[in-house]
Formats: structure tokens, sequence, C-alpha cells
């Protein structure tokens, strides 16, 4: 270990060196008043002598110097004291201990650089072999992942709804009016919220505040870091994986099509397809354990809070028909959907929204929010 341990240095000394040297002999070394510059290199010595570190305060310090107090190009002829100087101070005392004999010569640094080309060339061809090691080995978990009953994607019909405080939708807020008619195209939206599991096997990281349960929905996430997962998820898939539009959420919330015009998503009673501040536990659950909406969705009410596409908006005026992303409105600010395991039914309902900053997500709430995929047809 010793020896490798001198070795190392030494080609790391020698490649500084021959980098010295070879500016010395292109005339890039800039011109020094002697005064200046002795006094400088002065006190670099007495700086490593004071502090018994040769090896890793004089070289580094000297050509700091050089460099720091540059003026103009300087002649060979007027180099050549300085060529001495470092061979004197640097060979003699520095690496005394580790290296023994002349300084490099040209065909030393000549040799050197070529070795070290190579060097580099095979620990850049290693670091690629694992880096395409670890990519296979992430897709691999990624499939099987993908392979899992809790990543199905549901086509949902396309059809017209009434958006916001619709009659069923009982002490809306301003937020939710003025009720309105929109056109839904047909897309796919995830039968489930997002698990830890998916989002681990793509961020290889799982951020959740609640952790040790891969199938509980990933939450202290925020707008901004969906958005690259879904970058990730899509580059390693060659799917179109996207957030749902706020309509498109609403509208499958709702049952689409089949929608029975429940105050929640599925049920008139939070209890049976919500988990929220009274029966959660005071955590978020496993996915899918709840009774599934009118379109076979779960945890659409409850659970964790979702995020969708649009920017924030206080009322609906204004708002898209086409059931489109709302992308006018504070950009910063996106809404978010459904409630969560700590709120009041209220909050559980279809209709009911908010926004929160598109960057924010651990602060207070932070383990409140999560979100579900969404798909265009193909």
């Amino acid at each position: 270990m010793e020896a490798d341990k001198i070795e190392k240095e030494k080609r790391e000394y020698l490649g500084i060196y021959c980098r010295y040297q070879t500016m010395l002999e292109d005339h890039w070394i800039a011109e020094l008043e002697e005064k200046v510059s002795n006094a400088a290199l002065d006190a670099i010595r007495e700086k490593a002598v004071r502090d018994k570190d040769y090896k890793a305060q004089s070289l580094p310090e000297t050509l700091s110097a050089l460099h720091r107090r540059g003026r103009a190009i300087y002649k060979k002829k007027r180099a050549k004291g300085y060529i001495e100087l470092m061979e004197k101070f640097l060979f003699k005392q520095s690496l005394k201990e580790s290296y023994i004999g002349d300084p490099p010569s040209k065909a030393n640094c000549e040799k050197f650089s070529v070795e070290e080309t190579e060097r580099r060339q095979k620990e850049a061809r290693e670091e690629a072999e694992q880096q395409q090691l670890k990519a296979r080995e992430r897709q691999t978990r990624l499939k099987k992942v993908l392979a899992q009953s809790t990543t199905v994607m549901v086509r949902i019909p396309g059809g017209s709804f009434v958006m916001g405080c619709a009659s069923e939708q009982k002490n809306c807020g301003d937020e939710e009016k003025p009720a309105h008619r929109v056109e839904v195209n047909s897309f796919q939206i995830g039968k489930y919220e997002v698990t830890q599991e998916l989002w681990q096997a793509v961020m290889e990281r799982n951020p959740s505040n609640f952790k040790n349960c891969s199938q509980c929905p990933v939450e202290n996430v925020s707008w901004n870091e969906i958005q690259a997962f879904l970058g990730k998820l899509n580059e390693m898939t060659g799917e179109r994986y996207r957030l749902p539009t706020e309509a498109e959420w609403e509208y499958a919330a709702r049952g689409g099509q089949k929608s029975k015009g429940h105050e929640f998503a599925g049920s008139n009673e939070a209890g049976l397809v919500a988990w929220y501040k009274v029966n959660s536990g005071g955590k978020p659950n496993r996915v899918g354990q709840k009774q599934l909406n009118e379109l076979e969705l779960y945890d659409m009410s409850g659970n964790v809070k979702e995020w969708v596409q649009d920017c924030w908006n206080k009322t609906y005026v204004g708002a898209p028909s086409d059931g489109s992303a709302w992308e006018q409105g504070n950009y910063n600010t996106r809404v978010i959907r459904g409630g969560s395991w700590r709120d009041r039914p209220g909050e559980l309902r279809s209709g009911n929204r908010n926004g929160q900053s598109a960057r924010l997500s651990g602060f207070q709430d932070g383990p409140l929010r999560g979100f579900r995929l969404a798909r265009p047809l193909p």
C-alpha cells in the first residue's frame, strides 16, 4: 500500500512538473519582477517548512504564484533561473522521500504524457462500462416494477361534464366557480397513485417521509421534481407519460360517463373510498385498499393529494373548455387535487382544488403530496 501511495505521488508530481516545464518551453510563463517573485517563492518555502508539508504545499503554491503575478511572455533564457530554482527546491526538499534521481527530461515527459493518456482512456472506458451496467440494472428493475398491478393504466373514454361547483359538490369555495362544461378527449390515467417503489426504480432514491412501504404512494415530491421523474421515465420506457390535466383528473374522479354524481370519488361516504383524517392512522396507506370509483380507479379521494399539470388560477373564469391544461396564470404555483390522509371530508370532494408552489416538496405538508400518471392514447 505504501509503495502504491508513493507511486501515485510520483505520478501526480511528474504530471505537474511536466506541465510546468512545457509552459516554460512554450514561452507561456508570465514575466515576473525578480524582487517580487523571489519574495513570493521565499514565502512559500517558509510556509512549507513551518507546516512540515512540503509535498502538499510547495509546487501548487509556486505555480499559483507564477500565474498570479504574470504580466507578459517570459523568454526561455529568462526562465532558466526559475527552472533551476524549481529543480533544486522541489526535488531536493519536497520529494526527497518519494522521488530519487534527476528531474524529468523532455523524453520522460513525453512518455508520461502517452502513459497518462492511455491510463485516463482506460479509466474512462471502465467508468462507461460501469454506467452501462447500472443503466441495464435500472432498466431491469423498472420493467419488473412496471409489470406489477400497481402501475396499470386505465383507458378513460372522452366525454362532456360540468366541472367545478356542480350540484353534488357541497360547500364549494370560490375557487371552484363558475361551474362550466368541459369536453374531454379520451386518455389513460393510472389506476393507482405512483408508488414509492416506482419512484425508486426511476430516480434511485425515495424522498418520502413515510418510508418502508414500497406500495404506499410516493409523497414529499414537488411538481418540479415530478417533471424530472417523468422525463427519466419516458426516456427509459419510450412512452409519453405526463401529469393529468386538471379537467382530466376531475372528469376521472367523478367517474367520467359512468358518473353516479357522488360527492367523493366513487361514493357519498368518504370512509368507503378514502384514507383521510378519521381512518388513516396518521399516515398514507398502501394504494388500492379502498373502494374503486365508477372507472375502477383507486384513491382519487384521500391518501395523498395529487399534482396535476395546470397553473393555479383563483377561479375558473377563462378556463379552457377542451380539457387541456391551463398554462396561463401563476406559473410557479400548480394545482393539487383530491385531499390527503390528514384532511377532513370537505377537502376530499371531487371538485375541491387548491394551489401549491411548484418547487416545494418538503416544507410543512410535503408528506401530503403525490401524483398519478396520465398518458395519451396510442
